[in-house]
């Protein structure tokens, strides 16, 4: 079976057409063509193309097919993907492979960079955690794919390349934790509080809490919409990087949800509801709570309690617990999470309680003969 190359395309029987980059006019990508009557013969008449017509005719610097790769991704990456990856790719990648050509990086040179990340990186230099660095290489990857499969070029093959990432136990609230930091925030209602009874019980993300607005809310129907979600992202301007507050859509379109409230939670809606423009957070149509500032209220909701510590995130991960001990549908469950799949669902925010584990295990008392 012939191998597979983007570059070289059968076009009829015993014929075969390859395509090389021939030059760049006004950033714009000129291609010659080269003909044969086989897969081989096409192959090799792309081998006897000048190298010139390459190095001379486009910069192949790993800076300059990193920028052209991010461009062509800005229509299909929301605002913070786009974000992210540059930021990624201006505080690890560029310092040390910018002015390299692509092709000359080799994939040793690519495991010493991730190596040196992991024992000395970062602004401290005591290296960074096994999820940046597989972000930093997951970035690496998509360039170099670009320049592969896009621009033609020759690349280390870097695919395999990743770090195995410990997984951190995660603490959730107990049932008892539960209803007692609920209790709290009944007895001590603000905007905030309801918000954070919102997460507990619907499982929102901080982000599209921060973004939630009462219009959001349809009491009659008895749900919310989540159609937005709040980052603060760096930006870069004339003096360096900064950050800003960006309200868009959410990550991706399963996360675009109607959620059924719970009943007791709606009367709680229904009775602090404000005009429909307000934030929920704030109940101002104009000022708003960030993600950052609502971590910290809700430490002080959960210091005020005297319950373990625990963040925000954990919310989630134990109305999904909960959900799933209460007997949910795991579909159903997913959707209301806004996931891509039950996979996800179950793998990273299902941890069965050990009351559950005990429930579970007490069944098989029956099958223990008495003594």
């Amino acid at each position: 079976m012939s191998e597979m190359r983007k570059d070289i395309c059968r076009i009829r029987d015993e014929c075969w057409k390859g395509r090389y980059i021939k030059e760049r006019t006004d950033g714009k990508i000129k291609y010659g063509y080269v003909f044969g009557k086989t897969f081989d013969e096409t192959k090799q008449k792309l081998k006897k193309i000048p190298v010139a017509v390459f190095s001379e005719s486009i910069d192949t610097t790993f800076k300059f097919i990193s920028h052209e790769w991010l461009c062509s991704r800005e229509n299909q990456l929301c605002t913070s993907s786009i974000s992210k990856y540059s930021n990624t790719l201006d505080l690890y990648i560029i310092p040390k492979f910018g002015d390299i050509i692509i092709s000359d990086i080799r994939r040793r040179d690519v495991i010493l960079f991730v190596n040196e990340l992991l024992g000395s990186g970062g602004v401290s230099g005591t290296g960074l955690s096994s999820k940046t660095v597989n972000g930093v290489i997951s970035v690496m990857k998509n360039v170099f794919d670009f320049a592969l499969n896009e621009k033609l070029l020759t690349v280390a093959n870097i695919r395999d390349i990743s770090i195995r990432q410990p997984q951190k136990p995660l603490r959730i609230l107990s049932l008892s934790e539960q209803q007692k930091f609920s209790g709290f925030l009944m007895d001590n209602l603000d905007f905030c509080h309801v918000g954070i009874l919102i997460c507990l019980y619907t499982g929102l993300r901080i982000g599209e809490i921060c973004a939630l607005r009462w219009e959001d809310i349809n009491v009659d129907g008895g749900y919310l919409c989540v159609n937005k979600t709040m980052q603060r992202l760096q930006v870069r301007g004339e003096n360096g990087a900064k950050t800003q507050i960006f309200i868009t859509s959410p990550k991706s379109n399963c996360s675009i949800r109607k959620i059924p409230i719970p009943k007791k939670l709606l009367t709680v809606l229904t009775a602090v509801k404000c005009k429909p423009e307000a934030f929920i957070l704030t109940g101002s149509e104009y000022h708003f709570i960030e993600p950052r500032c609502m971590e910290n209220h809700f430490k002080a909701a959960v210091k005020a309690c005297d319950i373990q510590k625990i963040n925000f995130h954990a919310l989630r991960h134990t109305f999904a617990t909960r959900c799933i001990e209460l007997g949910f549908d795991v579909k159903s469950l997913s959707e209301i999470l806004g996931h891509t799949s039950v996979n996800i669902t179950m793998n990273r925010y299902v941890h069965p309680s050990m009351e559950l584990k005990q429930k579970n295990m007490d069944m098989l008392s029956e099958l223990i003969p008495e003594k």
